[in-house]
């Protein structure tokens, strides 16, 4: 959880007077090879962002950054050499701060400063005494985050909901904090439109007291009208991406992408046309310039969890909604599934195997296997969780607390107090 660590410390700095990072009280700390993991990803992230955006500023930044973990010498790192380095990297956050320039590249600047000065500060010869240099860096994250606080005044915040990680609190708290949206209720979960960014947990399939059977008559997702779409006068509200199933959450396999794709443009448009100021996705990331990224207009949050009970409480909520829909359809003649990991590989894969990764690099993985991701999947949820602005955990409740204070302004911030519904 490197991510939450970084923010915490950055919200921390400026209220605490620590002449180093690893004295700041109750701060969970990280090992040197997490620090030098986090910078290696986050400077081939940025590096990528800069070429993409013809962005020579944050270039430079990220080539101080990686100098960071490739030091002159390669067993220790020269004072004098670290000294000129953090300045380095001031010097060209307050370029960055100055340019104001609209992109994603704010949170992975923020945190991977934080990171290189953690680094440094356990370096063998970097003697970390020197109070200008303390007041600098200090300085330097307190200017990180007043940037932060300016570019969040007035944006919608988008909360990436990955289900079953207190997503429904976190939309409870937004509507005890005042934020508007026309579906602040339990049932719909902050979520906009239930077509476009519903969870997806069960393969489509049929049920009747003969058994189950898969539903392969529609098998078209985002489906689109037979006349051409004309972009400017598009309803997003007159045509459903998901087919009607026959139960609550299911989604078709293969996933053939016909229509129009629902992105940050219509995401933005919809938020102006309803006032909301909070909004949920309980899907998948938006498909914006090729990739699954987060949508820079919005502040974007994120709750994540730990794998094992997160997997423990999906399947719990799934079975609890499934045998609802048995009692509903009045099926008593066929027995309840078995729920072994054969029946969950061959009609929840998504939820046996890295849910959280799907959801973070987009839909059309839901459709695959339970044993079909690798290392490329969760270095590209890696690349999509990075420019998220607050990234939190479920496990550290007590943080959320604070950070929604600190991040996002709310005076109601008791997280951490709310029941947990089931699992």
């Amino acid at each position: 959880m490197n991510i939450i660590v970084l923010v915490l410390v950055a919200v921390s700095i400026s209220s605490l007077h620590a002449q180093r990072l690893d004295e700041i009280p109750g701060l969970n700390k990280l090992q040197d090879y997490q620090l030098e993991q986090f910078l290696s990803t986050s400077t081939e992230w940025l590096k990528q962002q800069a070429e993409a955006a013809k962005y020579p500023h944050l270039q430079q930044y990220a080539d101080y950054l990686q100098q960071v973990t490739r030091p002159s010498c390669t067993h220790c790192t020269d004072y004098y050499e670290a000294v000129a380095l953090l300045r380095a990297l001031s010097k060209s956050i307050k370029q960055i701060i100055d340019d104001d320039k609209d992109g994603l590249h704010f949170p992975v600047v923020r945190r991977s400063y934080v990171a290189a000065v953690w680094l440094l500060q356990r370096s063998k010869m970097f003697l970390w005494e020197s109070t200008h240099l303390s007041s600098s860096t200090a300085s330097t994250m307190y200017r990180l985050y007043l940037n932060h606080a300016r570019r969040a005044h007035g944006r919608t915040i988008s909360f990436h909901h990955i289900s079953k990680c207190g997503g429904t609190t976190m939309c409870q708290l937004a509507a005890a904090n005042r934020c508007s949206n026309p579906h602040l209720t339990v049932e719909k979960n902050c979520v906009m439109d239930d077509r476009f960014d519903s969870p997806l947990w069960m393969v489509s399939h049929n049920i009747n007291d003969s058994g189950v059977f898969y539903d392969n008559t529609t098998g078209v997702l985002d489906v689109s009208p037979e006349s051409s779409i004309d972009t400017d006068s598009y309803n997003r509200h007159e045509y459903a991406t998901e087919p009607l199933l026959s139960m609550w959450l299911m989604y078709a396999c293969p996933y053939q992408l016909n229509g129009r794709v629902y992105g940050c443009a219509a995401r933005k448009a919809a938020v102006k046309e309803s006032g909301t100021t909070f909004m949920a996705n309980e899907r998948a990331v938006s498909f914006e310039n090729g990739r699954q990224q987060v949508c820079h207009d919005f502040l974007n949050a994120i709750i994540l969890r730990e794998p094992v009970p997160h997997v423990i409480s999906l399947l719990a909520e799934v079975r609890f909604r499934y045998e609802r829909q048995l009692t509903l359809k009045n099926i008593t003649s066929w027995q309840t599934p078995a729920w072994n990991v054969s029946w969950w590989e061959a009609l929840g894969p998504a939820l046996v195997g890295n849910y959280a990764t799907r959801s973070l690099i987009g839909r059309q993985s839901f459709c695959r296997s339970a044993g079909n991701m690798d290392s490329k999947d969760l270095a590209q949820a890696v690349h999509s969780l990075l420019s998220f602005d607050m990234v939190m955990t479920l496990k550290r409740a007590k943080d959320i607390d604070l950070l929604v204070t600190a991040m996002l302004g709310w005076t109601a911030r008791n997280f951490s107090s709310q029941p947990a519904t089931r699992v």
